[in-house]
């Protein structure tokens, strides 16, 4: 399989030309006018940083301040993850 690597999702399921990310979570194929398209959906980093924002609705901080935890928190169980 070649490679897209223009910016954005690819055939292969990666997403080339952007920060790391991890891919698409949940990636499907839409039959469009005949042609399947890749829908990519979520990337696994906002994923992680979604699961990570429930937890801090349990402390007294800022939405910015959680949102801002939560992606920290994703980097690292990407960077982890990638070892």
């Amino acid at each position: 399989m070649n490679c897209d690597t223009t910016n954005g999702p690819c055939a292969c399921g990666a997403w080339h030309g952007k920060k790391h990310d991890g891919g698409p979570v949940h990636p499907m194929q839409i039959k469009d006018k005949g042609v399947y398209v890749m829908q990519p959906g979520l990337t696994i980093r906002d994923w992680f940083a979604g699961l990570a924002m429930q937890s801090y609705g349990l402390i007294d901080i800022s939405y910015e301040k959680a949102a801002e935890m939560a992606y920290k928190q994703a980097d690292a169980m990407l960077a982890e993850g990638a070892k």
